[in-house]
């Protein structure tokens, strides 16, 4: 008999984080590090309420500090199976956990104590990680397959599947991740999945509808053309992945249609220009 229980990304936004067992295999979904709350570097630190030398696969369904940044944490503790996640969100992952480690360190240091992991154990789970195409089955062995399917949340974001046997027949379940907000520029649009038995929904935005990406554009466009009439800076703050290179690629395309001239425009991150590359 298959069980899920939730380890983080319930009750709370980040730290996603979930146990799928069977008699004969234990897989994690996602390993992601809470941020943004009172208590959150306490919980980043508490030991897994599972035995990470005992799980045999961990699946990513995209590459986000919150979905991907306890994983160097989970070799620590002991987990040397492997990790399936896109190609390309292996790419953003190989960029973005160093980084994230750099300000763990830095944090750990300016609070006097040990950090939550240290580049050997980021070296480790770097050397277990597997990129994969979408819509390729992966088999695990014991009658249990994987495969992943296009998110459109950020580059190489992935909805997984899981399929296992259960009493002679065939059980499907479906692990969202972020879901995307077609139609964006750089992604194709969510996959539409079929035939699921069980469905596990992220919904960190299910409250609201956003607006058209047309009107998106528009308002981007008006703030830019006021801000150049009054010969002043605008300064957009930005996530590193996705939004940022979303927004490069909205005003190079006014530049090129003419909506705005072509002005001087900076990137101020060193981890969104080194993103930007994988793009």
């Amino acid at each position: 008999m298959a069980k899920i229980t939730f380890h983080g990304g319930a009750g709370t936004v980040t730290g996603a984080n979930y146990l799928f067992e069977t008699d004969s295999c234990k897989i994690v979904v996602d390993c992601g590090l809470n941020q943004g709350f009172k208590y959150a570097e306490a919980l980043n630190y508490q030991p897994f309420k599972y035995n990470p030398a005992e799980v045999k696969y961990v699946f990513i369904t995209h590459s986000h500090i919150d979905h991907i940044g306890r994983l160097p944490k989970l070799y620590k503790d002991g987990f040397r199976g492997t990790v399936y996640m896109s190609a390309s969100a292996a790419d953003l992952a190989a960029v973005a956990l160093p980084d994230n480690m750099n300000q763990i360190q830095q944090e750990a240091h300016a609070d006097g104590h040990e950090p939550l992991f240290g580049p050997e154990d980021l070296a480790g789970i770097m050397s277990l990680v597997k990129g994969v195409h979408y819509d390729t089955p992966i088999d695990l062995g014991t009658g249990i397959t994987a495969t992943l399917h296009d998110a459109g949340h950020i580059l190489g974001s992935s909805i997984i599947e899981i399929d296992w046997q259960e009493k002679g027949e065939t059980k499907r379940l479906f692990f969202s991740g972020d879901l995307g907000n077609p139609p964006t520029p750089l992604l194709r649009p969510t996959e539409f999945v079929h035939d699921a038995d069980y469905v596990l929904v992220e919904s960190a935005y299910g409250d609201r509808v956003h607006e058209q990406r047309e009107e998106r554009k528009q308002r981007l466009k008006d703030v830019v053309t006021s801000t150049i009439k009054k010969n002043g800076t605008l300064m957009i703050p930005s996530f590193a992945t996705e939004r940022t290179q979303e927004i490069l690629f909205e005003l190079e395309e006014l530049i090129k249609t003419g909506a705005i001239p072509r002005i001087p425009m900076y990137v101020d991150s060193p981890l969104a220009i080194k993103l930007t590359a994988v793009y």
